[in-house]
This record gives structure tokens, sequence and C-alpha cells, in this order.
């Protein structure tokens, strides 16, 4: 213990005499300062041995993981894609129009991709009421069709009209904008007449009017069926008339049934929006078309240069506007048509002599309000890049 004193005694001699103060009186740390005031000022070097050759020596023996190299996949896209998929839509609106909106016609090749059918049950007694009710009805608008001369059909007897099936619960009626079809499901046959489809009652009339000109070999027997619902057309009108004289207690109008003036209003009302409909869907596949020719001429010009840029503007322009009318008038269809339908369900709930169901037409014409709307899109990036 006394050798191991004397020499840290020793060593603080030492490095006072190197003229180094001590600063900390840990025994721990000791670290000294160079005393500057002294005048024997002693330089001492250390040598600090350098690693870094070895180190650098060490990395090249060693080697270093790379990441390996992402490489992108790139893909080239046509130039003319876009418009290319703008004419692919615009024919398959074309399509779906031409079957959504004139099939169920006298037309038998489009089929009948009806917006509702309508199912005749007479299996309680206020549809029995009804339906006896109707028929004596439509008997009495057939004879006054006779009568004036408007439809031209002969040897027709009293036994004849028991032989129309158009009020029997065998028969499923398919409506359109432009048509109806009238498929019996016992004989499997169906008929298909062109006329306001979408009015019901005015299609029934037809139905009936058509097996007349059947029953007395009529050379055309759909003549007659449009005859007949011109005449339920024009009696529609005077009691509608007389329904609003009664509304505003004219005189000699006023111990009048107003229960059934206002479902025959409701009925009139009925066949105003079927007429409007049918009016509708003309003015969209004229849209429709318009808008089909303009990308056939845009992607001819894309092929042979045979327009300038002006007027390739020029047809873009027009194929956007014709699509933003296509999409308007569509839009004012499917509202029209969800109104009739609401109408004319809650006037057959009350009568309870039919069924109304929602057909396969109306899951089309989402289909193409759906696929306009995706055109509108693809169009607004085309005139973009135009520009």
């Amino acid at each position: 213990m006394i050798s191991g004193t004397m020499d840290r005694f020793r060593n603080i001699n030492f490095i006072k005499g190197l003229g180094l103060e001590r600063i900390d009186e840990e025994p721990e740390d000791e670290w000294y300062q160079l005393n500057d005031d002294d005048e024997n000022d002693i330089d001492i070097e250390i040598e600090i041995e350098d690693y870094d050759d070895e180190l650098s020596q060490l990395q090249k023996q060693t080697p270093i993981p790379h990441a390996p190299k992402v490489r992108r996949l790139e893909i080239t896209l046509p130039k003319n894609l876009p418009i290319n998929i703008c004419l692919i839509l615009s024919f398959v609106i074309l399509i779906l129009n031409i079957f959504c909106l004139f099939s169920c016609t006298s037309d038998r090749n489009l089929g009948c991709q009806p917006q509702f059918t309508f199912e005749i049950t007479d299996k309680t007694q206020k549809a029995k009421d009804t339906l006896s009710g109707l028929r004596e009805g439509l008997k009495t608008i057939s004879y006054v069709a006779k009568d004036l001369s408007i439809a031209s059909y002969t040897n027709v007897t009293s036994y004849d009209y028991l032989n129309i099936d158009t009020l029997s619960d065998v028969n499923l009626f398919k409506h359109n904008y432009n048509g109806f079809c009238r498929f019996n499901k016992e004989t499997l046959l169906e008929t298909c007449l062109n006329s306001n489809g979408m009015d019901v009652f005015s299609s029934l009339v037809s139905d009936i009017g058509y097996q007349l000109g059947q029953i007395s070999n009529s050379e055309n027997s759909f003549n007659i069926g449009s005859s007949l619902a011109e005449t339920y057309s024009n009696a529609l009108n005077l009691l509608d008339i007389i329904y609003y004289k009664a509304l505003n207690n004219e005189e000699g109008y006023w111990d009048l049934d107003m229960d059934t003036l206002t479902m025959i209003h409701n009925v009139r009302q009925m066949e105003t929006f079927s007429i409007a409909l049918s009016i509708f869907s003309i003015i969209i596949m004229i849209c429709s078309s318009f808008m089909c020719l303009n990308f056939l001429l845009i992607n001819l010009h894309l092929l042979f240069t045979i327009f300038k840029k002006s007027d390739m503007q020029l047809l873009i322009t027009c194929a956007i506007y014709s699509n933003i009318i296509h999409i308007i008038f569509h839009s004012v269809l499917l509202l029209i048509r969800i109104t009739l339908y609401v109408r004319l369900k809650n006037n057959l709930e009350q009568l309870e002599f039919a069924i109304l169901r929602t057909g396969s037409g109306t899951y089309l014409l989402f289909s193409i309000t759906f696929i306009s709307a995706l055109l509108s899109i693809i169009l607004y990036f085309c005139d973009r890049n135009v520009n």
C-alpha cells in the first residue's frame, strides 16, 4: 500500500514538472490543462494512429450488399384510345336505346324488353266487378267506333265478343314506350302492336280492336286496333272536360260522381304521360345516333386526317352537347316513367284487377344512364387534350 501511494505521488510531481495543473480533484476522472503562464512550455506530440487505410481495406474485402434494382413496368397506351373507347360506348348506347325504347312493337326482330308487365287477376269480388264493367265499356267503345265508321269490321256478333280474351287472366301484357305485347300463358303465343305502350288502358282497347279485326277477317287488324284506340282517346277527352266543369261547379254539372270523374282524369293524365314518353324516346334516339356519327367521323379523321384541327374541335363539342342532351332527356324520361308507374300502381291497387311488376327494360334504362355519364367523363378529358 505504501509503494502504491509513492507511485501516485511521483506521477503528480512529474505532471507538475511539465507545467500541467490539475482541474478535477476526483480520482476517477483525472484531466489536466496546460498552464499558459509557465515559461517552460513543452510541445507534446501525440501520435494518433490513422485507421482510415485499414478501414478502407476492410471495406474492400467485405462487400456491402446492394439493393436490387427495381424495374418500372411502363405501359404505353395508344394515343387515340380515349376516342376509340368513346366510339365503342356510343355504339353500345345506341344499341341499348333501340332495345330499351323500341322493342315490344310489331317488329318482332327486336324482341320485347318491357318497362313493366301487367297481369289480369280476378281473385277478389271487387276485381270481378271491375273487369265486368271494363268489358262492357270496351264493348260500347267498339259499337261506337263501328257506328261512326271509324273502324271497319263486319259480321261481329255479341257471341264473338265472348271470344275476345283481352281481359283474361291467362294473358301477360308487356309494355314499352312505343308498343306492347300480349303473351298468352296457355298457348304461348305473343302478339305485339304499335301504340302508346305506357298507357295501359289505351293498349287494352287497341288489343280488343285487333282481336275484333281477327274475328271479322279484316284485311288489316292493326288499323282497327288503332281506330278503336283513337275513339277511346276522344271519349276520354270529353269526360275530362266534364271533370273540369264539375270541379269548377258550373251550371248543370253539380250532381256528378266526382270519384269516377277523378279516376277518369287520372287515366287521361297517364295517357298524356305516355305520349310524352314516346316523343322523348324519339328525341333520345336522334341524339344517340348523332353522337355515334360524330365519334365515327372523329375516328375516321384520326385514321385518314380528313378534317382540320378546328373541325375536330367542333366535332368533339357536338359530341359533348349531344351526350348532355341525351343524358337530360334520359333523366326526364326516367322521372316521368317512375311517376307514371307509381300512379298506375296506385290506381290498379284500388281496382284490384291487375298486378303490376317492373320489367327488364327498366334495368336497361339505368344502364344507359350510367354509360352516358361515363362517356361524359371521357369526353371531358378528350376535349382538354384537343385544346
